[in-house]
């Protein structure tokens, strides 16, 4: 007989044992959308349990009162469950939500929102607006990389599998790129096959191919292929150029270099093999410039409704001014420069700075300015400057600001100001601390960003308390 979590014979806070299957039901939303079951005071987090459902685990790892659980089977299954359509799924680490419709998928999402929204005030759920559900699950991702890894019979090109960043987990099909995927696949198969090309091992360190980065304009429709080797293949790289330019919209193709241990397929080394590694893309009416590593918003349809609410929120005056935090390419603080008297962004990226700019020409926006900087260190600098702006527009990383730049970002005293975060555990942390210095939100938006995942984007615009 399986144990249930309640009966478990260890103590509580005590370790519990590793590969014995458990009974339990699903009561809490956890990080990176697990399930959570509490076992004796150890919240166990189980990737693919859904809310209420009944299921068996075992844990595979624990760190004080925290653990990580495998699910084994569901016994009592939620109503939100549905039947995947992807054939990768669960295996492959891409999607996490495959089972769950985009409904169902949006209130899941703002439980979890709440959850981190009431553990700081309870009041603030009378604040929280519906989340704004995505109009499709598919082919919404404009970018994509996927890995190079070996595998039983040789070179494979897909996504990590879970939980195992060592081991790739071959994706011919996906449903989050582009729909010409397994054509560019195929191909790309055939390329390495042709030129006996081998595949990076994060192990041992050697091998050349390391990540294929897609790009593509949903505006234009156009793409990009970035292949990221470990050292130069360029003979091999020009013949993938000759096979892929102008088939499916690419437009370009380029080689980066990565020739560090990092985990990672960002580089400064990127050498043009054919065309144009520049994009344009469109948000509205703003356009922007994107090259391989630009930050700009995954899914294009999604981002045009969040700075849809941003700007409705903000309610932007002609003689306003405008601080724009973690500006990267120019942004909301970009769309919005047509509305007011003038922008100043904060960034330290040079690369977004240059794209700022780039962006800022393209649409012929003048009173947009970009100081280069920490966030932390130009808002000091700024509390000598007479010119006070009116709103502040904070989009941070996800870890959420630092508490001196919130400090310095409050000492401004703007009428509002909007945060932006993809995380809501430090969004809710970053809140509290706006409140303990007198600024109070008033809404809270959630926008499903991320269909499949357990990632959104969240809005929130807080306004001093004396003038609610």
């Amino acid at each position: 007989m399986i144990p249930p979590a309640t009966r478990n014979m260890s103590r509580s806070g005590a370790r519990i044992p590793y590969r014995i299957p458990f009974e339990g039901v699903v009561t809490d939303w956890g990080e990176g959308g697990c399930g959570v079951i509490r076992q004796d005071g150890i919240a166990v987090s189980i990737q693919g349990a859904l809310l209420g459902e009944h299921v068996t685990y075992d844990v595979i790892q624990q760190r004080r009162r925290r653990a990580n659980g495998r699910l084994l089977s569901v016994s009592s299954g939620s109503p939100w469950r549905t039947q995947s359509a992807c054939d990768h799924y669960p295996t492959c680490g891409g999607c996490r939500f495959q089972g769950v419709s985009t409904a169902e998928q949006a209130t899941l999402k703002q439980a979890w929102l709440a959850q981190h929204i009431q553990s700081i005030n309870p009041t603030w759920a009378t604040l929280m607006r519906p989340m704004i559900e995505a109009p499709t699950l598919r082919h919404y991702r404009n970018k994509m990389e996927f890995s190079f890894g070996l595998g039983p019979d040789g070179v494979v090109l897909g996504l990590k599998a879970r939980g195992d960043f060592k081991r790739v987990w071959p994706v011919p099909q996906c449903q989050l790129t582009v729909p010409f995927w397994q054509d560019l696949h195929q191909l790309v198969m055939i390329w390495v096959s042709q030129w006996g090309l081998s595949a990076y091992d994060p192990v041992s360190h050697e091998g050349v191919l390391r990540y294929l980065m897609i790009r593509h304009s949903q505006h234009t429709g156009a793409a990009i292929v970035v292949v990221v080797v470990a050292s130069p293949i360029t003979d091999a790289m020009g013949a993938l150029a000759t096979m892929l330019m102008g088939r499916w919209g690419i437009q370009g193709v380029g080689m980066a270099i990565q020739a560090t241990w990092s985990d990672s397929a960002f580089s400064d080394q990127v050498t043009v093999m054919a065309g144009s590694l520049t994009l344009q893309d469109a948000v509205g009416d703003t356009l922007y410039e994107i090259e391989p590593y630009s930050f700009f918003q995954t899914n294009a349809t999604q981002v045009t409704a969040l700075h849809g609410v941003i700007e409705a929120l903000v309610d932007p005056q002609s003689d306003w001014g405008i601080l724009d935090l973690y500006c990267g390419g120019g942004g909301i603080g970009l769309a919005l420069a047509k509305k007011v008297a003038w922008v100043v962004g904060i960034e330290s990226n040079p690369y977004a700075i240059q794209s700022a700019h780039r962006n800022a020409q393209l649409n012929q926006v003048g009173n947009l300015t970009i100081i280069e900087g920490t966030v932390r260190r130009v808002l000091k600098e700024m509390e000598r400057d007479p010119l006070r702006p009116d709103v502040v527009i904070a989009d941070p990383p996800r870890s959420g600001m630092e508490p001196k730049s919130i400090l310095r970002m409050v000492a401004l005293r703007p009428k509002q100001v909007v945060m932006v975060s993809c995380q809501p555990k430090t969004l809710a942390h970053d809140l509290g601390q706006l409140m303990g210095l007198g600024y109070q939100p008033d809404v809270i938006q959630g926008v499903d960003m991320f269909p499949n995942t357990p990632h959104m984007e969240v809005v929130v615009r807080l306004r001093p308390i004396d003038i609610l």
